[in-house]
């Protein structure tokens, strides 16, 4: 009887988890590079980071969580006694501890093993990347808010 394959069984990752062998070739981000990128642009360059060095460890969606904490991030946006620059303040050091909870030790182990970790020049790309995405959506909020207010 021929095996048939199971609809019901989870999907393979691309990629073994950074402690297996063999995974030397995958390149990750550092923790530094996570809150350089969170620095530069914003937390969501730092998720950003953090999905994808998720994905490559083969946990496929799982460093979208990282959005929880960028989210409580930009809640203190609004908060009109807050200085701003505590808000990135405060959002480099929540992607950085939330990097660090995540594949910290993966990332140690995978390093270790002689595992490769990404350039700085990517990091900066991802962040570079962030600023566009928020200046493009403070364009299209404003112009947007403005084209509404015209037709009422």
């Amino acid at each position: 009887m021929d095996a048939e394959p199971n609809p019901y069984a989870p999907p393979r990752a691309e990629h073994e988890p950074s402690g297996e062998p063999g995974t030397e070739s995958v390149e990750l981000f550092t923790l530094s590079q996570v809150a350089w990128a969170s620095f530069l642009a914003s937390a969501g360059a730092g998720v950003a980071l953090i999905a994808i060095n998720e994905r490559r460890l083969g946990r496929g969606n799982r460093g979208l969580w990282a959005v929880v904490p960028a989210l409580a991030i930009v809640g203190l946006v609004f908060v009109d006694s807050l200085p701003s620059f505590l808000v990135g303040v405060v959002g480099t050091a929540a992607m950085y501890l939330t990097a660090r909870a995540m594949f910290g030790a993966d990332l140690d182990e995978h390093l270790r093993r002689g595992g490769r970790r990404c350039t700085g020049g990517s990091a900066v790309g991802w962040a570079l990347l962030g600023v566009a995405g928020t200046l493009a959506s403070i364009f299209i909020l404003a112009f947007g808010y403005a084209f509404i207010d015209e037709l009422v």
